[in-house]
């Protein structure tokens, strides 16, 4: 009857055969050379080999997506379709920067319209600031704007206005490139030329008042008392000509 290489126990065994066993983790095996040979090890030495090629192939992918947790890593091996072997030029090896251009593709799709969403928004806000900051410019009393007129001027010249990354008012020439002008000397001096209609005219006193297109009347010649001291007929002559009402 043959040995069996491992044992529980040695009962039912003749001390010649007990002697052959050494005890070993709580169990009995038999004690000769090479016991290795005896038992066929091929398939397990192959897994083995297989478990240590996937980690190093699994180590590429940790390196090539740092960020991604273990079972992010698996889903993106499965997508690969790779079977876990990652990194190698041979049949079967994913396309790193394949794989990153699909993600990424995938993830402008998803992302795009919130982008977009959120770029109008951005856009929409700009557009009031700077709306608000012309207003407040053409509000000041030196501007001589018509109050009724500042919604229009700054349609009209809305084009001529860009706000920076600070969201600071940048003025742009004919050719739309950023000029060196202030927003102040651009409404004083081109915008004046442009849209006179919009602004008041100062009167004589400095004060602003409306446009007045009739001429200025012309100075008189001579004053009251120059008047006084002609004889009466020829002194209501002078005033009638000159506009004049009552005179002493």
């Amino acid at each position: 009857m043959p040995l069996k290489a491992i044992r529980e126990n040695l009962d039912g065994l003749s001390d010649t055969e007990k002697s052959l066993y050494k005890e070993h983790d709580g169990t009995y095996r038999l004690d000769v050379e090479d016991a290795e040979s005896l038992v066929d090890t091929t398939g397990l030495k192959r897994t083995i080999s297989t478990l240590r090629e996937r980690e190093k192939e699994l180590e590429k992918w940790r390196k090539a997506f740092p960020d991604k947790t273990p079972d992010e890593l698996s889903e993106l091996i499965a997508a690969a379709g790779s079977n876990g072997k990652p990194g190698d030029k041979g049949e079967g090896a994913p396309d790193v920067d394949a794989l990153r251009k699909k993600l990424r593709k995938e993830m402008e799709e998803e992302y795009r319209p919130k982008l977009t969403e959120l770029e109008q928004e951005k856009a929409k806000r700009r557009d009031l600031v700077l709306t608000h900051r012309l207003r407040s410019v053409l509000e000041q009393k030196e501007m001589n704007v018509f109050p009724e007129r500042i919604e229009a001027a700054i349609k009209l010249t809305r084009d001529r206005f860009q706000l920076d990354e600070r969201e600071n008012i940048n003025v742009l020439d004919e050719q739309g490139e950023i000029s060196a002008l202030t927003v102040e000397q651009f409404w004083s001096g081109k915008a004046k030329k442009l849209y006179p209609w919009l602004f008041k005219a100062p009167d004589a006193s400095g004060s602003d008042t409306r446009s007045d297109t009739r001429p200025p009347a012309k100075p008189a010649d001579a004053t009251i008392e120059e008047l006084n001291k002609l004889p009466p007929a020829a002194r209501l002559t002078e005033a009638r000509k000159r506009g004049i009402g009552k005179i002493r």
